[in-house]
């Protein structure tokens, strides 16, 4: 990834003084908010924000799920069939006409949904987590309808909702010609929003189903899936801050962050906060994130910050504090103003003191064309990436009257 940041510092160095007034005229009294200075979430992060309810009891439970007992696969099973002969002959018939590699990978996806095998469980944020009830095992195998079965014990303890309808689509993640196998879990109550499930199987080399990634949208977190099998996970990561994540998996079934992008707004002052900075960042200790809010929208400024596929560490690895450091190096940040307009020379001897200190603060037309950078090397165009096509799903289960 290319370091855009020393060109920066020169550019904005001669529009400080232009800048120096906007600067004097930000100091306006502070509205501490409850959600200032956090940083937003990773990849691992993101999904299970949009997972759980703010539940102190229930925080930081992903990918939830219950194994059914014999009874509940039972009525599971029987709801699945009452879709008809009809749909299961669609789900068999649908790709009649694909090259001879995909009908093979069909057939075993087609034999999954008609429950004659099992899928392996590989989503690898699941790995080291306990497991109660409400949560599918990781390295455990299950049938399309114990599957289906656990989804909705999930909607049900963490959403309050009900599965009322299961489809189908095939995309082509990583735009590799190998197709994978998208399921659409869709809740129903009228009461609420509905809330959805993402999940992504493939076929490994030796022929078996695998369950390799799964997204949830739900109330102030949206989930979305393109005919690409890129994912778009967006919403409100607190009270002044939106996030908007793209995502797919390799063709090893491992979740690729694309890039992460996450918008803190009506900052008074275009600063970096705490949980931005590096451990060592002199001054560091003196920054309040509380202070840098506005207490209106005139004269204020928006941070965006930008991740480009560093993982954030486990809070129980025992080289934590070496590793968070290392992953808040490896953030990319730009500002603009309340109009909109790049505000990189705003920060003054701020960006030379960032900048000096190896940190990636960027102007927005850099920005995007490390972002373009970003998509190219991992094989993807922006017209994947950005699609709002549809996958061509398939009702397996039909929506509930």
């Amino acid at each position: 990834m290319k370091n855009h940041s020393a060109k920066n510092m020169a550019t904005a160095l001669t529009a400080i003084a232009i800048f120096a007034a906007s600067i004097a005229g930000c100091g306006k009294k502070a509205n501490p908010q409850a959600d200032a200075g956090k940083t937003g979430w990773t990849a691992a992060e993101q999904t299970a924000a949009v997972e759980t309810e703010p539940d102190a009891g229930k925080a930081g439970q992903t990918a939830a799920g219950m194994e059914p007992d014999a009874a509940e696969a039972q009525k599971i099973s029987g709801t699945a069939e009452t879709a008809g002969e009809e749909d299961r002959e669609r789900t068999e018939d649908s790709s009649a006409d694909a090259e001879p590699e995909s009908l093979d990978r069909e057939a075993v996806f087609r034999a999954f949904m008609n429950n004659e095998v099992k899928a392996l469980n590989k989503i690898e944020r699941l790995k080291d987590l306990p497991y109660d009830e409400y949560k599918a095992v990781f390295g455990k195998e299950y049938s399309f309808d114990e599957m289906t079965a656990i989804t909705e014990a999930k909607m049900e303890y963490y959403y309050g909702d009900t599965v009322s309808s299961v489809a189908f689509a095939y995309v082509d993640c990583m735009n590799d010609g190998v197709k994978e196998l998208a399921l659409r879990v869709t809740g129903g109550k009228a009461d609420i929003e509905d809330c959805t499930v993402y999940q992504i199987y493939r076929v490994t080399d030796d022929g078996r189903p695998e369950l390799d990634d799964e997204f949830i949208g739900y109330y102030r977190s949206f989930a979305s899936i393109n005919k690409y099998g890129v994912v778009n996970c967006s919403g409100a990561g607190g009270a002044a801050t939106f996030v908007n994540h793209y995502m797919t998996i390799d063709p090893n079934g491992k979740e690729t962050s694309i890039y992460y992008e996450e918008e803190t707004m009506s900052l008074a002052y275009p600063r970096l906060s705490y949980n931005d900075l590096p451990s060592d960042f002199p001054g560091r200790e003196a920054v309040q994130d509380a202070t840098l809010y506005a207490s209106d929208t005139d004269r204020t400024y928006n941070k965006f910050r930008y991740n480009f596929g560093a993982e954030y560490p486990d809070y129980d690895d025992p080289d934590y504090d070496r590793k968070i450091d290392e992953y808040r190096r490896n953030q990319y940040y730009r500002f603009e103003d309340y109009k909109g307009n790049d505000a990189i020379g705003a920060l003054g001897d701020f960006l030379v003191a960032y900048v000096n200190f190896g940190l990636h603060i960027e102007a927005k037309e850099d920005l995007d064309a490390i972002i373009k950078e970003r998509i190219a090397d991992l094989g993807l165009t922006e017209e994947i990436v950005y699609s709002k096509e549809e996958p061509e799903w398939t009702v397996i289960r039909p929506r509930k009257p």
